[in-house]
C-alpha cells in the first residue's frame, strides 16, 4: 500500500502537479498507525488494575512533495509553485486530510481533521526539489464515512443508531438537527445512557428548525427562539459503545411534542493511521 495523492480541504496535490515522494526512511520502516496510551494503574497485590487512560498525542505523518517527474523536466520547484502551496497547505483552521491509495484496501472512506504544521525546503544545489511536510490531526484516529439518520415521529416511536466506531465510550455526533411539527417540548434519549440523562429543549413552536452542533457545542434556532438559552438543559446527544455494546436507541417523548422529524450525522471513529 503506497501513498498516491491526497485531498486536503477543496484541492488534491495532484492539481498541482505533484506526487509524494518518499525518502530514505519513508518506506520499509516501522511506522505507528495510532498513537500510544498512558495507563495510570494501581497495584493489587501482584496485579496492576488501570484506573485511568489517555491518548499522549494527536496523530502526525511526515512524507515528501515532489513535482511529478512524468509531467516535468526540471523538477525544481519555482518560486511562485512554492508561494501556492504554501498557501494551500499553510492553515490556520483544520480542514479535511483523504489520503488517496495506489490500493486503497477498504481505506478508501478513511478521513483526518487537520493541518500541516511544519513544511520545510529539501534542497540540492540551489535548487528545491521537494518539500518535507507533517500533517497533525486533531485526534489520535481517523473517521469513516460521515453518515445521516432520518427519522420521523411519531410514525417510529424510537430508531437504532449502531455506533461501529473502533473506539469504545462515547461519541458527539457532528449534527442533529429537529424540526417540530408542534408546539411542545423537545426531550430526547439513549438507551445506553443514565436513565437522568435527557437531552431536553422547552417552548419549541410549530415549524421551529432546531440545530445542535454537538462537537462545538453549540445551539441554534430557525426562529427568534429569546429564551433558547435557558430552553436547553446543555446536554447534548451522544452515541456510546461499552464492551462492544454499539446499538443506541433513541427515543423521543411524543407526550411533551406529538410530532417532529429528526435528522442525525455522524462520523465513526477508526483507529488506523495515514498509510506510507
Amino acid at each position: 500500500m503506497v501513498l498516491q495523492d491526497f485531498v486536503f480541504g477543496e484541492k488534491a496535490l495532484s492539481d498541482f502537479n505533484c506526487a509524494i515522494g518518499f525518502g530514505e526512511t519513508s518506506q520499509g520502516a516501522s511506522q505507528t498507525l495510532g498513537n500510544s496510551l498512558s495507563l495510570d494503574t494501581v497495584r493489587v497485590g501482584d496485579n496492576f488494575v488501570i484506573t485511568s487512560s489517555k491518548y499522549n498525542e494527536p496523530l502526525s505523518v511526515s512524507f515528501d512533495i515532489i513535482k511529478n517527474p512524468c509531467k516535468f523536466e526540471d523538477v525544481a520547484f519555482t518560486e511562485i509553485e512554492i508561494e501556492t502551496i504554501m498557501n494551500w497547505l499553510n492553515s490556520h483552521q483544520y480542514k479535511t486530510f483523504v489520503p488517496i491509495y495506489a490500493d486503497d484496501n477498504g481505506l478508501s472512506n478513511i478521513y483526518f481533521r487537520g493541518s500541516f504544521t511544519s513544511i520545510s525546503a529539501i534542497k540540492y544545489s540551489e535548487n528545491i526539489n521537494g518539500l518535507s511536510v507533517v500533517f497533525t490531526s486533531d485526534a489520535p484516529y481517523g473517521y469513516g464515512t460521515e453518515e445521516d439518520y432520518e427519522f420521523s415521529f411519531p410514525s417510529e416511536d424510537s430508531f437504532l443508531i449502531v455506533n461501529d466506531s473502533n473506539e469504545t465510550g462515547y461519541l458527539y455526533p457532528k449534527e442533529v438537527t429537529i424540526t417540530c411539527k408542534a408546539d411542545g417540548d423537545i426531550i430526547l434519549y439513549n438507551d445506553q445512557d443514565p436513565s437522568d440523562r435527557k437531552t431536553r429543549i422547552n417552548n419549541c413552536v410549530k415549524g421551529e428548525v432546531i440545530t445542535i452542533d454537538c462537537f462545538h457545542k453549540i445551539i441554534t434556532s430557525s426562529v427568534n427562539h429569546e429564551k433558547l438559552p435557558n430552553d436547553f438543559n446543555y446536554i447534548f446527544p451522544r452515541l456510546n459503545q461499552v464492551e462492544m455494546e454499539t446499538d443506541n436507541i433513541f427515543t423521543l417523548d411524543t407526550t411533551a411534542l406529538p410530532s417532529a422529524d429528526m435528522t442525525l450525522t455522524y462520523s465513526p471513529i477508526r483507529k488506523v493511521g495515514v498509510l506510507l
